[in-house]
């Protein structure tokens, strides 16, 4: 991969936290502790819009799966929402939270389309369904005994939350109601990652980059890709914890872990699915990266390069490269069949909080502790 952008053009003001491609892949947002979120020309690699709003830092940014939406959650405890072609601030902020907003994720366009629902997660142990059109909380899910530190929403309608307590809930949507509890883990959930994220993600996009004339149409193809992707089995979740674990579950059929994986010698800050559901990777404060089934959990390979925390990794589209970001200001790329360094990318200066490949697979981006905002193309 080669760095192609101007870096003097494209810093913010502060650490970057967040990046994330839109589900096409043709835009780019970004969060800063300046509390802003800018948007991004992926054809002349410069800032399309700044958002401003934000009381303090921006913590999250999350992209609706149909591609009309983008909000962002913050550290005040606001959640904005953004038109992605304008860059222009829709309504007020929603407020609710009374703490930091730690995640957000949308419901997927096959359950409900145009997309106008998402969930947020933050310190104070709630989580909230918001309804973006009406502009309000439509359902509180509360019951989590500390602060809520990562959320999905499922391909089968439910919502998965992960927390400091130690446990991850699973809720259904209609009425708001704790359908089990997952218990194992014997610290703070740091991630939750379903088998089915890629497609939950990207909707009814794919590497052709069709766009859709109708909502309707839209959710139909959005459900054939959802389906092929899950086969007849249940979504499976993984979780990844400050006890150093990882635990692999069929959230939809029982409360039981299917497996418990261990190997890493320090916290693991993200487990994530590769985007067909084969592997999945981990980034742990052990300076490693790991390599696991995606379907059995059994271990695979040690990816070691880093000689600092992993805080973050990405996936190729065709589930072949690894992208990881470090507090040692490199990034590596990983050969998932060769599971050997296949590139490293040095040019921050300071530590990466944040990677995101873009769903077409044609480039990544990368932020840190240095502001800058750096491009890269496969």
């Amino acid at each position: 991969m080669t760095i192609v952008i101007d870096e003097v053009a494209i810093c913010h003001r502060n650490k970057i936290i967040s990046v994330s491609f839109s589900p096409d892949g043709r835009q780019l947002a970004s969060g800063s502790g300046d509390a802003t979120v800018r948007l991004w020309d992926l054809n002349t690699q410069t800032p399309l819009h700044i958002c401003r709003g934000h009381k303090d830092s921006v913590i999250c940014v999350a992209w609706s799966p149909d591609g009309k939406h983008l909000v962002s959650g913050g550290k005040a405890g606001e959640i904005f929402s953004w038109d992605p072609q304008t860059g222009k601030q829709l309504g007020r902020p929603l407020a609710a939270h009374k703490g930091w907003i730690s995640s957000i994720s949308w419901e997927p366009v096959h359950l409900n389309a145009p997309c106008r629902h998402f969930v947020s997660v933050g310190e104070d142990g709630d989580a909230r369904i918001w309804d973006v059109v009406l502009r309000k909380c439509v359902i509180c899910l509360s019951g989590h005994r500390a602060g809520v530190t990562c959320v999905k929403w499922g391909g089968d309608g439910n919502i998965y939350t992960g927390s400091k307590d130690g446990t991850i809930k699973v809720w259904e949507t209609s009425q708001g109601k704790l359908i089990r509890e997952l218990k194992g883990h014997g610290n703070r959930i740091n991630s939750l990652s379903l088998s089915t994220d890629y497609v939950l993600r990207t909707g009814a996009f794919d590497h052709t980059s069709k766009q859709y004339s109708s909502a309707e149409e839209m959710k139909k193809v959005a459900l054939e890709r959802y389906n092929k992707m899950k086969g007849s089995g249940p979504e499976l979740l993984v979780s990844g914890s400050d006890d150093w674990t990882m635990f692999l579950w069929e959230p939809s059929v029982g409360k039981l872990p299917k497996t418990r994986m261990t190997g890493h010698q320090q916290l693991v800050m993200q487990a994530c699915f590769s985007p067909d559901g084969r592997w999945i990777a981990s980034a742990s404060c052990d300076k490693s990266v790991k390599l696991w089934n995606g379907t059995t959990g059994k271990f695979i390979a040690t990816f070691r390069g880093h000689v600092r925390d992993v805080y973050q990794i990405s996936w190729s589209a065709d589930s072949r490269l690894l992208l990881s970001g470090s507090a040692d200001s490199t990034l590596k790329v990983w050969d998932v069949r060769s599971q050997k360094l296949k590139e490293d990318l040095p040019g921050h200066s300071d530590c990466v909080f944040a990677t995101d490949w873009s769903p077409d697979g044609e480039k990544a981006a990368s932020g840190g502790a240095d502001g800058v905002l750096k491009l890269w193309m496969g």
